[in-house]
């Protein structure tokens, strides 16, 4: 689904990560994993072609994504960012009904445009924030909101930086059981987590980003029982087992102590 070959990422010339390559294959979740800082936005914003490699290529079905037009992109890949800005006063459902707008190019909507804002919003728990505008919800709410914009977009593949940031703990925990609904449903979902816990929780293949470089880990057993996640946030972790027989990891002591 996409490949990244070879590829150099970082910003003005200034690489971050080398030699990263890595397949993401369709119907799955990839989580991009990481401490702050490490270049998991950088990375995730390179895969969805808003950033260039400085080297090598990063691929969609074969297709180097960063030669296709804004309008061919937004009808394969959902973007999500970490942060946005709200200056328009948009209700809800409107907000939501942007996502169609790669599909038919208009703002007028279509009966086919009413029913996937109205599947989007039952989705994502926002049904009742029909008619109430943006600029008055609570981040938790825009977050939700903004998720549903995204799957109404109906794209194959759904990008969501830091997508539970904004969630209290109760939605983060729903957001995460929607994402293998989704995968389900046939999209391929590529999110950035540093939640080590949240992103173990999901089933998935992972990209760890650690100082210079990509990981690529395919399940989290084989994630959790290499030293990788040490190294990259630089802590040791205890792997316990929950009362409901999911795996925890404990941070425990730093590497240097």
């Amino acid at each position: 689904m996409i490949e990244a070959v070879s590829a150099g990422i970082g910003l003005h010339q200034c690489e971050l990560l080398e030699q990263v390559s890595f397949l993401i294959k369709p119907s799955s979740i990839c989580v991009i994993l990481g401490p702050n800082g490490a270049g998991k936005s950088t990375l995730l914003r390179t895969l969805v072609g808003l950033i260039p490699p400085l080297n090598g290529e990063i691929l969609y079905q074969g297709r180097n994504i960063h030669r296709m037009s804004d309008s061919v992109r937004a009808e394969l890949i959902s973007w999500i960012p970490q942060e946005e800005s709200f200056e328009f006063g948009w209700k809800a459902e409107e907000y939501v009904g942007l996502g169609r707008v790669a599909h038919n190019h208009t703002l007028v909507e279509t009966s086919e445009d009413v029913d996937a804002i109205r599947s989007a919003m039952e989705l994502t728990d926002c049904r009742q924030l029909v008619g109430r505008s943006i600029l008055e919800m609570s981040g938790g709410e825009r977050q939700r909101v903004r998720l549903a914009r995204a799957i109404a977009q109906e794209t194959p593949v759904l990008a969501m930086d830091e997508p539970t940031s904004h969630l209290d703990i109760a939605h983060q925990w729903e957001f995460l059981a929607k994402c293998e609904v989704l995968r389900q449903t046939g999209k391929t979902l590529v999110i950035s987590l540093h939640d080590v816990n949240q992103a173990i929780s999901l089933n998935a293949e992972y990209l760890l980003v650690s100082p210079r470089s990509v990981q690529h880990f395919e399940t989290s057993d084989s994630l959790i029982r290499s030293e990788a996640l040490t190294s990259s946030f630089g802590i040791h972790f205890e792997t316990l087992t929950s009362a409901d027989g999911r795996t925890v990891l404990v941070p425990r002591t730093a590497v240097s102590s």
